[in-house]
């Protein structure tokens, strides 16, 4: 089942310093209905549909992997697309050093 979601845990990191195991297990699905316009490709698990990681165009040598992988999430460091919280969302609880309305480097029309 499909659950929709008002944030994301993700970590970006170097695709150099990330190891997937278990390739067999892994779908890829090439998403082109993005805000960017940019396809870009998701990985979930084959089995239970769990996503893994996500590769854009924008950021080629860089991958975001999903935090619910981990058994431990360090505080975040950034918040993007503020422009679109919700009214009924709470503040949070710890001080959020960098916000941005959009994704940090991406122009009108990218």
């Amino acid at each position: 089942m499909l659950m929709p979601s008002v944030c994301a845990n993700i970590l970006k990191i170097s695709k150099e310093v990330v190891k997937i195991t278990g390739e067999d297990s892994i779908k890829i699905y090439l998403d082109s209905n993005t805000l960017s316009g940019r396809t870009i490709e998701r990985h979930f698990c084959r089995n239970c549909g769990s996503p893994i990681q996500k590769i854009t165009p924008k950021f080629p040598d860089m991958t975001d992997v999903q935090m619910g992988l981990f058994d431990r999430i360090p505080k975040p460091e950034f918040e993007v697309f503020t422009d679109r919280k919700q009214t009924w969302e709470p503040e949070n609880e710890w001080s959020i050093p960098q916000q941005y309305e959009t994704v940090p480097g991406w122009a009108s029309g990218n």
